[in-house]
């Protein structure tokens, strides 16, 4: 029990971040699902600073974001919870 309580309390987290939804939001909307590098996410993203945006998108990464040697896609959790939000 106490597990889900912490899984919801963290996707609350993240739906508490109008910048982390947009990131999964992006990253959701590619046609070929590709990973997109962090210089073209954050130029697609509006985040005031690179460390703002750094910031956010770790802590999307892993559970709801995958880091793969070309950049970032969307993991099976994070499409969960764009879908949540909508």
């Amino acid at each position: 029990m106490s597990h889900d309580i912490s899984q919801a309390e963290d996707a609350f987290g993240v739906l508490a971040s109008d910048l982390r939804l947009e990131i999964l939001n992006v990253l959701t909307e590619r046609p070929d699902e590709s990973a997109v590098s962090f210089t073209e996410l954050y130029e697609t993203v509006d985040s005031p600073n690179t460390s703002q945006f750094s910031y956010h998108l770790q802590e999307l990464t892993g559970l709801y974001v995958q880091q793969t040697a070309d950049g970032y896609r969307i993991s099976d959790a994070g499409r969960r919870i764009v879908q949540a939000a909508k």
